[in-house]
């Protein structure tokens, strides 16, 4: 569709297959990411489509071009994205706009409404925080036992380490310092951060999936044994398909950060280094 729009340009799309013969058979997370910020960087590309994980590292080192000149310049509509898109973004730029998304999603806060009203407990609102979730996850602590046991909050991945950076997240929080050079965990924000998490799993608050066990929401919210967990949009139509008696609210906040919930599936850049900047951002607009 770009090339039918702009014939003159060609365009040359450097595969991430690649990775995989750099890597083998045993592939880890953390080998595929360190291969992809190799190719990112080392490709000679004039648009980078990155995860919200490696594009404020890029950012921060001077690798992509800031693009709020050339939306000025043409008159590019911004009015289109829904709110908080946008302020996500900078927000992942260090305040600057280095990219743009053209697919948003949106992490929500799913509750299952029977067990609520089974139990004489007050449903999650909008904009709660997560003291105000953890809380209301607490007062399903002595419902029920053994395989017949409700949850409060159901942490579907499993994590305790996804849980922290969740809450991390939800409140702007970052490891390192804008340069990139020193770790800020010894701060009152990390402190909190990490006493909420500890404390939910101490307390059984937070339910997280068993290790080793196959994951599948249903097992555990959809079969009523949880009263609340968070997920993206798409699961609002499996719940529509499945299930009769269900809420969602938003995802919880920060007051002061409520758009950290929005998240990008690619994150579209151009190269600070690119020697075809003007084509490389109409195709990023496109």
């Amino acid at each position: 569709y770009f090339h039918m729009k702009y014939p003159q340009i060609e365009v040359e799309v450097i595969p991430q297959t690649q990775i995989l013969k750099n890597l083998g058979s045993s592939i880890s997370g953390e080998d595929w990411d360190a291969e992809m910020k190799k190719l990112l960087e080392n490709s000679g590309a004039d648009v980078l489509r990155m995860g919200t994980d490696m594009f404020p590292l890029f950012a921060k080192n001077g690798i992509l071009y800031e693009l709020e000149d050339v939306i000025r310049q043409d008159d590019y509509d911004m009015e289109g994205f829904l709110p908080g898109v946008i302020d996500r973004m900078k927000s992942l730029g260090n305040g600057k706009l280095y990219g743009l998304a053209p697919y948003i999603d949106r992490q929500a806060l799913y509750y299952n409404a029977a067990l609520f009203k089974e139990h004489h407990i007050e449903p999650p609102k909008n904009n709660m925080t997560w003291q105000e979730v953890l809380d209301l996850s607490a007062r399903f602590a002595n419902i029920g036992s053994g395989e017949s046991k409700v949850h409060g909050y159901y942490e579907w991945i499993g994590s305790l380490r996804y849980f922290l950076f969740r809450i991390a997240d939800t409140s702007g929080l970052r490891l390192f310092d804008p340069k990139g050079e020193k770790v800020i965990l010894n701060t009152e924000g990390w402190k909190k951060a990490i006493k909420q998490t500890t404390d939910a799993m101490r307390s059984k608050t937070v339910f997280f999936h068993p290790e080793g066990q196959i994951y599948s929401q249903k097992s555990y919210f959809y079969n009523d044994q949880a009263a609340m967990m968070i997920s993206n949009a798409y699961t609002s139509l499996e719940l529509i398909n499945n299930k009769k008696d269900w809420g969602v609210v938003t995802a919880p906040i920060d007051p002061a950060m409520d758009s950290s919930s929005i998240d990008f599936e690619f994150i579209y850049a151009v190269a600070a280094d690119s020697a075809n900047k003007r084509a490389a951002w109409e195709f990023v607009k496109f």
